[in-house]
C-alpha cells in the first residue's frame, strides 16, 4: 500500500494534483462539508479541492480530485463507478463558492499507477431537483 500511494504522488506530480498554479489558490485538504442539495441533507469530505482565484481574490474555477484504489479498474469503469459522488461534490463545491457548476472540474485519481480521470459534468440531477420545486 505504501509504494501504491507513492508511486501515485510521483505519477500525479507532474499533472497539477498536488500543486497550484498560483500563489493565491485556495486548496482544501481532507475537507469535510455538510449541506442541503435538491432537498436532501449531505455530508462527505472533499480529498483535495483546488480553488483558482483572480487577483482580487474571486473565484475562478476550481478541480475537485477524489483518490480511489480501485484495483484494476479501466478509465471507464472508475467513471462508471464515481461519476455520481463526483457530481454531488460538484453540486456541494459550487454551493460553497457560488461557481456556477461548468467552472468545476472533477477528476478522479487511481492510486493504482496515478491515473487523473475526468469525470464530465453533465446535467446536475442534484441542484437541477433542488430548482425544480
Amino acid at each position: 500500500v505504501v509504494r501504491e500511494v507513492i508511486g501515485c504522488v510521483q505519477a500525479a506530480r507532474g499533472q497539477a494534483v498536488f500543486e497550484r498554479s498560483a500563489a493565491r489558490d485556495e486548496v482544501w485538504r481532507e475537507r469535510a462539508f455538510e449541506a442541503v442539495v435538491g432537498g436532501a441533507w449531505v455530508s462527505g469530505v472533499f480529498d483535495r479541492v483546488v480553488l483558482r482565484r483572480a487577483a482580487d481574490g474571486a473565484a475562478l474555477g476550481a478541480e475537485i480530485y477524489d483518490f480511489k484504489t480501485d484495483r484494476g479498474a479501466t478509465d471507464d469503469l472508475l467513471r462508471e463507478r464515481h461519476t455520481e459522488q463526483l457530481g454531488l461534490y460538484r453540486d456541494v463545491a459550487a454551493l460553497l463558492t457560488g461557481l456556477p457548476v461548468e467552472q468545476i472540474r472533477c477528476f478522479v485519481v487511481a492510486t493504482e499507477g496515478g491515473r487523473l480521470v475526468e469525470i464530465a459534468a453533465g446535467a446536475s440531477q442534484f441542484l437541477a431537483s433542488s430548482e425544480a420545486t
